[in-house]
């Protein structure tokens, strides 16, 4: 399956929608050698609830967004708290 799924993104081009279910996946530009050098992986983790992940990751990615960096939130949560906070729906077609 991950090899499907790695030669579908080969053959899609850059700035293309495709729609899978309830997803939309938009394909964008690769990044140049000098951006992807300077890019930096953040990740916030702790098994206990209530302890600020989601309003931290917020936070620190719209404070970075507003610094014109670029940011990608990765919602891994099966209550999905951070997808609803930044106002993501399942109805991707509205």
């Amino acid at each position: 399956m991950a090899r499907q799924t790695e030669l579908l993104l080969q053959k899609q081009e850059a700035g293309t929608e495709i729609e899978t279910g309830k997803m939309k996946r938009v394909f964008l530009e690769p990044l140049p050698d000098d951006r992807r050098n300077a890019s930096v992986v953040m990740a916030l983790m702790n098994n206990k609830g209530g302890v600020g992940k989601t309003s931290l990751s917020i936070a620190f990615g719209l404070t970075m967004a507003r610094k014109n960096k670029n940011v990608l939130f990765w919602d891994n949560d099966g209550q999905s708290n951070l997808t609803q906070r930044l106002g993501v729906t399942d109805n991707i077609s509205s």
